[in-house]
C-alpha cells in the first residue's frame, strides 16, 4: 500500500507538470498576433495622408464673389477633397490658376478637413472690372469658381456742350480711377460717336496721362445731337453734344459753358443767355440773388433786357 501511494504521488507531480507545460506562455511580449490582425496606419491608396480614401470629388467655394479693383482686399478660396464615400481626403495636393488678377500660391494642400486654401486679390498689374476665373486641379479632378474685379470708373467733363457745324470745338477729359479714388496713368481708352449730329475727334484711341486724365478735341461738323462714348477700365462714360448750324443762333445760356458751375461763398458767377428772337429774359433762381444790367434790378427773379442779342445777369 505504501507503495502505492508514492506512485500515485509521482504520476500526481508528472501530470501537473506536463499541464504547466502546455499552459505556460512563450517570452514576454513575444507573441504572435492572431491572424487577420495588421499594425498598419489606415492609409488608403489615394494621393491623401492616409485620412480618406482616393480623391474622387473636388469643389470650390470663396468667401467673398467680388474684389475691389485697387487690390485692397481679397477673397479666400477653399477647395474640398471628398474620397467616393464622401470622406474627407488629407494631404492632397491641388494646384490653382487664374485668369485675371492674382492669387498668392500656386498649390495647396488639404487638411485634416479635406481643405485647402488660397488667397485671391486684383493685384497691381490691371485694374480693369472684370470677371476672374479660379481653376483648382488635382489629377484628373479639377473645378472652376469665378469671382469679379469691381470699382474702377471713368467720368468725363466738357468745357462746352454745344458746338456749331463750322468747326465749333470743346475739350472732353476723361479721368480714370481704381477702386480707391486713385487716378491712374497708362489706361488705355477708346472714343466713339453716335448720333443724328457729326463730330469729329482729335483721337479715337489714346492712354490718360500721369495725371490719369485723356483730353480730347471735340469738333462740330453737322447739325443734331451727338454723343462720344469713352471705353476703358471695363466700363465706360458719355457725354451728350448738341450741334447748331453756324448761321442758326438758338436760344441758350452760353455763360457759363458748361451746364453746371461751382460757385464760392461772397463770390459772383456771370451768366448770358443768347436770345437772338427775344426781347426780354426772365431769370429765376432758388439760391441766392441775381442783379442785372441796371443795379437796382435785384432779386431772385428778374427779368432782364436783351441787348445785341443777349441778356446778362450776375448771381
Amino acid at each position: 500500500m505504501k507503495f502505492n501511494r508514492i506512485r500515485f504521488t509521482i504520476l500526481t507531480i508528472l501530470i501537473v507538470f506536463l499541464a504547466f507545460q502546455t499552459i505556460g506562455c512563450g517570452p514576454s511580449g513575444s507573441g504572435t498576433a492572431p491572424a487577420g490582425t495588421t499594425s498598419g496606419d489606415g492609409s488608403g491608396d489615394g494621393s491623401g495622408d492616409g485620412s480618406g480614401g482616393t480623391p474622387a470629388t473636388l469643389s470650390l467655394s470663396v468667401s467673398q464673389t467680388t474684389v475691389k479693383s485697387d487690390n485692397s482686399d481679397s477673397a479666400t478660396v477653399t477647395a474640398t477633397v471628398l474620397d467616393a464615400d464622401r470622406a474627407v481626403v488629407a494631404g492632397a495636393t491641388v494646384t490653382f490658376s487664374v485668369d485675371a488678377g492674382q492669387i498668392n500660391v500656386a498649390s495647396a494642400t488639404t487638411d485634416a478637413n479635406g481643405e485647402a486654401q488660397i488667397t485671391f486679390s486684383s493685384g497691381t498689374v490691371d485694374p480693369s472690372n472684370q470677371n476672374a476665373t479660379i481653376t483648382a486641379t488635382l489629377s484628373v479632378l479639377s473645378d472652376e469658381i469665378a469671382v469679379q474685379i469691381v470699382g474702377s470708373t471713368l467720368a468725363a467733363s466738357t468745357d462746352s456742350t454745344r458746338l456749331t457745324d463750322d468747326g465749333g470745338t470743346a475739350t472732353l477729359t476723361i479721368t480714370a480711377k481704381n477702386a480707391g479714388g486713385i487716378t491712374l496713368s497708362g489706361i488705355p481708352i477708346t472714343l466713339a460717336v453716335s448720333g443724328t449730329g457729326g463730330v469729329t475727334l482729335s483721337t479715337e484711341e489714346a492712354n490718360t496721362s500721369t495725371n490719369g486724365e485723356l483730353q480730347v478735341t471735340v469738333t462740330g461738323t453737322n447739325a443734331g445731337e451727338a454723343t462720344v462714348t469713352a471705353t476703358g477700365l471695363g466700363t465706360d462714360t458719355t457725354t451728350a453734344y448738341t450741334i447748331g448750324s453756324a448761321g442758326d443762333v438758338a436760344f441758350a445760356i452760353t455763360t457759363p459753358a458748361t451746364e453746371t458751375a461751382s460757385l464760392d461763398i461772397d463770390a459772383d458767377l456771370t451768366i448770358t443767355v443768347s436770345a437772338p428772337d427775344q426781347n426780354n429774359v426772365r431769370f429765376a433762381t432758388t439760391l441766392g440773388t441775381f442783379t442785372g444790367s441796371d443795379p437796382t434790378n435785384t432779386g431772385t427773379v428778374i427779368v432782364e433786357p436783351v441787348s445785341g442779342g443777349e441778356a446778362t445777369v450776375t448771381l
